[in-house]
């Protein structure tokens, strides 16, 4: 998710700011690998080998000046 604001400071100058979040939720995030081997014999299915969880969600914050 992202919110933008933007400020006009006079005729030609302006502040921009935004803010991100990742996995705002916290929710699960499977990691859909290949596994594959040197032996052809194994499975070369697609599975879900581990989690990409975080334990909390991560915040962006970025402030830009326009001239």
């Amino acid at each position: 998710m992202a919110l933008s604001r933007g400020f006009q400071l006079r005729e030609m100058q302006r502040l921009d700011f935004r803010v991100e979040a990742y996995n705002l939720t916290n929710s699960f995030r499977p990691d859909y690998s290949m596994q594959t081997g040197l032996n052809t014999s194994q499975n070369t299915s697609c599975s879900v080998l581990s989690a990409r969880h975080r334990i909390r969600g991560s915040w962006q914050f970025a402030l830009k000046y326009v001239f």
